[in-house]
């Protein structure tokens, strides 16, 4: 993100915008790089407790090899099969008639590629047995710790996988939180693009029209540890 933003779109500031775990992503940005970023809206956002597996909780169980490896070809098959991979977007999608052959084929076709699915495996798997990264609070709040600029959330109302539920957390933690509910699933903005492009267009509007200033952390982003008494 940060060589997109630097090589690519060379804008002083960027709005950044994330599904799932590209919200997790995009909050990771927004905090280490907060002087670049005029605003940060995240969809359905992954990542509460610093995990972006296919759990939302640490398993320690999972950072063992064989499980690791198990998990990340389940995962990658789940792409590479064109009915698993509908039947997992009917958990994401409430409009069923927004899960076209040409979505699910068009998803599914890059993984049949053999080097492309061996890789795939690996990068799940290395997902799966990674430590837990910074959790919400660790990156977006008003303590002045991570991001404290201007932060929308959109939200399917019947999200399944990153329920409604979870927003309790990011409120805690930015009460200023300006949050958008969309009559969908996990992939509201896909399924409701004419809706949700309009919110985020008056949304970006007003934030570069109000032009606020928001304070830049200076305390630094790592914690300190104890050492082990030898």
């Amino acid at each position: 993100v940060n060589c997109l933003v630097e090589e690519v779109i060379k804008e002083e500031k960027v709005f950044i915008v994330g599904h799932s775990a590209g919200g997790y992503v995009g909050m990771c940005y927004a905090a280490d790089q907060p002087a670049k970023v005029a605003g940060l809206c995240v969809i359905g956002c992954a990542g509460q407790y610093g995990v972006i597996g296919p759990t939302r909780f640490y398993l320690p169980f999972l950072k063992l090899k064989s499980i690791a490896r198990l998990v990340g070809e389940w995962m990658a098959k789940q792409l590479r099969d064109p009915e698993l991979l509908r039947k997992q977007l009917e958990n994401m999608y409430v409009d069923k008639g927004a899960i076209s052959n040409n979505l699910v084929t068009g998803l599914s076709c890059i993984w049949r590629d053999d080097e492309t699915f061996a890789r795939g495996k690996e990068v799940f798997s290395s997902i799966v047995k990674a430590d837990p990264g910074r959790k919400w609070k660790d990156l977006v709040s008003e303590a002045e710790v991570g991001y404290c600029g201007p932060l929308l959330a959109v939200w399917g109302r019947k999200d399944q996988i990153n329920p409604p539920e979870t927003l309790i957390d990011l409120k805690e933690c930015r009460p200023d939180l300006e949050l958008k509910w969309l009559d969908g699933g996990h992939c509201v903005h896909d399924e409701k693009p004419r809706e949700f492009n309009e919110l985020l267009v008056e949304w970006a509007t007003r934030v570069q029209q109000e032009n606020r200033s928001f304070p830049i952390p200076r305390a630094p982003r790592y914690k300190v540890l104890e050492l082990w008494p030898f």
